[in-house]
């Protein structure tokens, strides 16, 4: 629906997991219109509060007990095959994993849950296929675009702005992006972005750039 899943997961439940006091969430929840403001606040939160995670990437050892002890003989868990990686079918599983076990996520599994957030807030939110380096054979990442922002109030048109909460790299994405080329954006640590139009790719337009 669009306020909760099946897993009785709601905006409210995950901006709390995010560190929201309650009337600060639902100031955010009842805002008469999505904002470049309030989308820098939600961003900013789920950085502090949901790690990156990719346990379930790699083949490891199985814990012997809820208490999490190791056990030199406990069965491998397999690492996920590709069949098995997450998707916005699977969207339960992954709010159940990130707000009920207070876990966190990697690239698929956080990217599609903080959309999930932002759908459920009014924003018009799309995915995009991404890559770092772009030297994998298969794209290996997601990246969420919000559409119809205005960046400032007296601005006349909206537009498209990136927001990445899953790249695991700390001081890339911790400020929203407007998607427009030869438009650097700096964040608080000094660190300069820039979107670069690639015209000659098989597979992608833009790249993405920190100076």
């Amino acid at each position: 629906s669009a306020t909760s899943s099946n897993n009785n997961v709601t905006p409210f439940l995950y901006l709390d997991r995010i560190g929201f006091a309650p009337d600060e969430a639902n100031k955010i929840i009842s805002a008469a219109a999505p904002s470049v403001e309030n989308l820098q606040k939600i961003l900013t939160a789920h950085l502090l509060a949901v790690p990156f995670e990719n346990m379930d990437q790699h083949e490891h050892p199985a814990c012997s007990s809820s208490s999490g002890s190791s056990n030199n003989n406990a069965p491998l868990v397999p690492r996920k095959q590709p069949a098995d990686l997450p998707s916005l079918n699977d969207i339960e599983k992954t709010l159940t994993k990130i707000i009920h076990k207070r876990r966190g996520g990697f690239c698929f599994e956080l990217n599609f849950a903080f959309g999930w957030l932002l759908r459920n807030l009014g924003y018009s939110v799309r995915f995009a296929l991404a890559d770092v380096s772009c030297q994998q054979i298969i794209p290996a990442h997601v990246v969420i675009l919000v559409d119809g922002l205005l960046l400032l109030p007296t601005d006349a048109s909206p537009t498209t702005v990136l927001v990445d909460v899953g790249f695991g790299t700390p001081g890339v994405c911790e400020v929203v992006l407007p998607l427009e080329y030869d438009q650097p954006r700096t964040n608080p640590f000094g660190d300069v972005f820039r979107f670069d139009a690639l015209r000659d790719h098989a597979r992608f337009d833009t790249t993405l750039y920190r100076t």
